[in-house]
């Protein structure tokens, strides 16, 4: 995996943020599509910020629904996440602050 960490790791992060961003679909294509862009975003992100990969997911256990229901992108909330992990801020804080936001 590009982002480095084991794969069951990727698969549970990713699925969870599949289902917090509302991308679960039944369709194959579009599943795969939607997997495809979410490993892409998290891995993106925690490339080019302070934080990694299992660290975004473990922020987006606090953020991803609420980010969803007030109509934030995945790539909006992993780079804000990134931003803040920039700061010092750790995933699980900066996903709390988001959420109250």
């Amino acid at each position: 995996i590009a982002s480095g960490d084991e794969f069951s790791d990727v698969v549970k992060v990713s699925s969870q943020v599949i289902d917090a961003f509302g991308m679960r679909t039944s369709n194959t294509g579009k599943m795969t599509k939607n997997t495809r862009k979410t490993v892409n975003e998290l891995a993106y992100a925690a490339d080019q910020t302070a934080t990694d990969f299992q660290s975004l997911g473990k922020g987006m256990e606090y953020v991803g629904d609420t980010a969803h229901n007030a109509h934030f992108k995945l790539s909006e909330t992993s780079a804000a996440m990134g931003e803040l992990s920039n700061h010092g801020l750790e995933a699980d804080k900066a996903g709390t602050g988001l959420r109250n936001c």
